[in-house]
This record gives structure tokens, C-alpha cells and sequence, in this order.
């Protein structure tokens, strides 16, 4: 059985597994109730056809995709990924919530979360901050949200290091 320090800990950690679980997870199912709304976000930064009067193309023309099966499955790809992330972290948010009761349940609940998170730090900072941000130059674009992405990627960072303190 675990100590009253330790349940604490555990406790916190449940908390924060649970709420990056639930975000992701809310993200997905968003994006699939107003389906159109992100869906125009995906399709303009990988068309770039909607970057900013100072920012001249001319040079990174040929990264734009304009093909319409192309922007939605990377949009299925990003609600797939939201989704799958989110329920990784909700059920190792849910073993550790379990494993203030049996301590044998900590690391499977650790990894559950790894993976989830592991997931969504490649969906936030590899698909939107370094592909979205760098190779379609979102930054430049009226759709932009790499503060967003980098804000997500930020907190996933954090949640791993403390998630897997001992």
C-alpha cells in the first residue's frame, strides 16, 4: 500500500494524466462535431494559399498541396491521432488513479500515458510546429497556430517528465 505522500503523488499525477487525456479526447471529438471549421485550417496551411501580404511564396511554392483527398486525410489523421492519444492517456490516467490502491499498477499506468503522449507530442510539435510551421511556413499564413501547438507541446513535455519521476 502506498504511503500518504505517495498517494499524493499519485494523486497528481492521476491529474495531470486525466487532463491532457480529456483534452486531446475533446480535441478529437471537436474536430469531428464542427468537422469544417479545422478542416479549413488543415486544407489552407497545406494549400498555403492564405499567407500574409509581406510573405512572398515564390520560393516555397512547390511545398503546397492543393489536393482535397490529401487535406482530409491529414485531417483524419490529426482527429485519429487526437483520439487514440487521448485514450491512452485517460486509461493510464485511470490505472494510476487505480494504483493509488494497488502499487503494482504504476508502471503499466506510466506507459498507458507514455504512449498516449507519446502520440500527441509527434501530432503538436512534429505535425504542426515542425511540418505545419516550418515545411508549409504556418507562421506566415493567416492560419496560424504554432503558439497553440508549442503551448500543447510544452505542457506534454512537462507531463512526461513528471509523470515518470519516481
Amino acid at each position: 500500500m502506498p504511503t500518504s505522500h505517495n498517494k499524493i503523488v499519485l494523486l497528481t499525477k492521476s491529474t495531470v494524466a486525466l487532463s491532457f487525456g480529456l483534452f486531446a479526447l475533446l480535441a478529437g471529438i471537436s474536430n469531428l462535431l464542427d468537422f469544417e471549421s479545422n478542416y479549413q485550417f488543415v486544407r489552407h496551411v497545406l494549400a498555403m494559399d492564405t499567407m500574409k501580404p509581406f510573405f512572398s511564396q515564390v520560393l516555397i511554392d512547390s511545398r503546397a498541396i492543393h489536393t482535397s483527398s490529401v487535406h482530409l486525410a491529414a485531417y483524419y489523421l490529426i482527429i485519429a491521432t487526437e483520439i487514440l492519444s487521448g485514450l491512452l492517456c485517460l486509461s493510464g490516467a485511470m490505472t494510476l488513479f487505480s494504483s493509488l490502491f494497488l502499487q503494482d499498477k504504476v508502471e503499466l499506468a506510466k506507459s498507458l500515458y507514455n504512449a498516449g503522449a507519446c502520440l500527441a507530442f509527434a501530432l503538436w510539435y512534429l505535425g504542426f510546429c515542425v511540418i505545419g510551421g516550418e515545411w508549409f511556413a504556418m507562421w506566415a499564413n493567416e492560419w496560424d497556430g504554432l503558439m497553440t501547438a508549442y503551448t500543447i507541446s510544452t505542457f506534454l513535455l512537462a507531463s512526461l517528465i513528471w509523470i515518470n519521476q519516481r
